[in-house]
C-alpha cells in the first residue's frame, strides 16, 4: 500500500528547493524498484522492516532507523525482505539549494545513514504534505525547515564514520574475541553485503586474503587476523 502527494505541477527552478513527491509505503512481497539512470533526487526513511539497496556498485541493507539517500543520476535498484517488509516514509526533492546541502554535509558516494531516529521528523513532512488546505509556497518554507534538520542529523551521525569503512571494519576485526570467525557473521554485524566488505577492506589495505582467503572465509582466529593485517593493537 502506497499513499502519495505530487506536486509537479507546482516545481519551478525559481525555487531553491522544491518538493516533488511525498509518501508513505507499506511494502508488499512484490516491492521492487530498479533505475538504470535516476532522474530523481530522494531521501526515504525506514520504519521498519530491511531489504536490500544495490547502487553505484555498493550493495547495502536498510534496515529500521535508517536513511537512504538517492542521488540524481546514480544506478540503483532496491527491494525488500519477503519475511521482514519495508514501512517508510519518502520524499524526492530538487532545486540549487538541496543540491548544495546534499554536496557540502554529506560525504561522497555515502547512501546509508543508520541509527537516526528521524521518524519524526519524517512524519511531519508526510501530515503536512497530506493537508489540502496547503499553499505550496507555505509547504516549501515548512518542509524546507525539517528538511535541512534531516540533512544536519544525517552529517552529525556521520561524524563517527570520519573514520574509512575499512578502518571500522578491521575495528570490528579486532574486538572479535579469540575463536572461529566467519565473513557471515562480519556482514550481518556491519549490516553489508560480503562483497562490499572484501571489495572496501582490499582498496585501503590492499589485504584481499584478510577477507576472501581460506583463513578467513571459512573461519579463523582473531590472533591470525591480527597477524595478517599488522595486530591493531600492536
Amino acid at each position: 500500500m502506497e499513499n502519495t502527494k505530487i506536486f509537479n505541477s507546482f516545481v519551478t527552478r525559481e525555487n531553491p528547493i522544491d518538493i516533488s513527491i511525498v509518501g508513505e509505503t507499506f511494502c508488499d512481497e512484490n516491492y521492487y524498484i530498479e533505475r538504470e539512470c535516476s532522474d530523481l533526487m530522494a531521501l526515504e526513511y525506514i520504519v521498519s522492516g530491511s531489504g536490500t539497496l544495490e547502487i553505484n556498485g555498493q550493495t547495502l541493507c536498510p534496515k529500521a532507523n535508517s536513511v537512504v539517500l538517492l542521488t540524481e543520476g546514480s544506478r540503483h535498484r532496491y527491494f525488500s525482505d519477503k519475511n521482514d517488509l519495508w514501512h517508510k516514509y519518502w520524499i524526492i526533492f530538487n532545486g540549487n539549494v538541496a543540491h548544495c546541502l546534499i554536496d557540502e554535509f554529506l560525504p561522497k558516494d555515502t547512501y546509508l545513514f543508520e541509527n537516526l531516529n528521524l521518524e519524526k521528523e519524517f512524519a511531519q513532512i508526510y501530515s503536512i504534505a497530506m493537508k489540502n488546505d496547503y499553499d505550496y509556497q507555505q509547504l516549501l518554507v515548512e518542509v524546507s525547515k525539517i528538511l535541512f534538520n534531516i540533512i544536519l542529523a544525517m552529517h552529525n551521525s556521520d561524524a563517527h564514520l570520519r573514520k574509512s569503512r575499512a578502518e571500522l571494519i578491521r575495528d570490528s576485526l579486532d574486538e572479535m574475541v579469540e575463536g572461529e570467525y566467519s565473513l557471515d557473521q562480519l556482514a550481518e554485524k556491519m549490516n553489508y553485503s560480503k562483497n562490499y566488505i572484501i571489495s572496501i577492506f582490499k582498496k585501503k589495505y590492499g589485504k584481499n586474503a584478510i577477507l576472501k582467503g581460506m583463513n578467513l572465509e571459512e573461519g579463523a582466529t582473531a590472533k591470525s587476523r591480527n597477524e595478517q593485517i599488522g595486530g591493531h593493537r600492536a
